[in-house]
């Protein structure tokens, strides 16, 4: 007789999580006291909110999904949809997201430890949403000595480089 294990995701059984989504809503307000004359800013701001909507669609992906609301109105933070048990234990996720690229290129704003992002990573992927776009990413985690892993990730984000060929070569 052979068994089979539930699988538990957050304390509940997957056939419970099944497209029953869990939805959040974030708002990242900043306060300034005193007097900067370089950068002006309100003593109170709502720099972002976010609404969050992630669900288990079988036992072999999950999808996430991540609308944020700001001063340039409403944009699709990230959208993708993770394959969880792909063979040899790869994991690969399509659609729009942030590259595993840098410490802080994977974490949203209201999430850093600090207000602004970093300048060197501003400067370097692009502004603030960082290397975020439309693609697929292969992750593998790889055994190691003394129960340490290595993890192996691969990114593609080929509708960049679209965008970019075609402002540079319109179609006639």
């Amino acid at each position: 007789m052979q068994s089979t294990a539930v699988q538990s995701y957050g304390g509940a059984t997957s056939n419970a999580k099944l497209l029953n989504p869990d939805i959040s809503m974030i708002g990242d307000f900043i306060g300034t006291a005193g007097h900067n004359r370089a950068v002006l800013s309100n003593s109170l701001e709502l720099h972002e909110s976010e609404l969050g909507v992630q669900a288990i669609i079988d036992p072999y992906a999950r999808g996430d999904f991540f609308l944020s609301f700001g001063e340039q109105g409403v944009n699709v933070e990230e959208g993708y949809i993770t394959f969880t048990s792909l063979p040899k234990g790869f994991v690969a996720r399509v659609g729009k997201m942030r590259a595993a690229f840098g410490k802080v290129n994977t974490i949203h704003n209201h999430a850093l430890d600090y207000i602004d992002r970093p300048l060197a990573t501003v400067n370097l992927l692009g502004g603030e949403d960082g290397i975020d776009d439309a693609g697929i990413s292969v992750t593998r985690i790889f055994a190691g000595p003394k129960d340490l892993f290595l993890e192996g990730t691969a990114s593609g984000f080929p509708w960049r480089f679209w965008q970019s060929d075609h402002a540079r070569f319109p179609s006639q």
